[in-house]
């Protein structure tokens, strides 16, 4: 049994994409919701007491921008990986003969319900 690594690359990205298109949406809609519940403020003004700053405010569009690069970056670093796994499975295969799947069918010996 062999695996097409051609497929693997091609679901793989479409997973991780679609993966990182629902974290871009419920992180937005998370975003409005806490911001108009007065949230961020309180996360900004925590940040404040807790390290002694003057001034620190989280700027929306900041967080969206490193949350779709760092989502950009796993989404490729993820494809890769499978494309590595696919490909190693397929060289081991090579060398212990891959794997056999064997279907039985059964016969069954019920009678009909009349």
């Amino acid at each position: 049994m062999k695996i097409d690594t051609r497929t693997v690359f091609v679901v793989s990205l479409l997973f991780y994409l679609c993966g990182l298109v629902v974290v871009l949406v419920a992180g937005i809609v998370l975003w409005i919701v806490a911001s108009l519940a007065g949230g961020i403020n309180s996360i900004d003004h925590f940040i404040q007491q807790l390290f002694g700053y003057k001034s620190f405010n989280l700027i929306g569009i900041r967080v969206l921008l490193v949350t779709i690069v760092a989502g950009i970056v796993v989404t490729l670093l993820g494809t890769l990986v499978n494309v590595v796994i696919a490909a190693v499975f397929n060289l081991v295969s090579d060398v212990v003969g891959g794997i056999r799947i064997a279907v039985v069918e059964e016969r069954s010996e019920r009678q009909p319900l009349v």
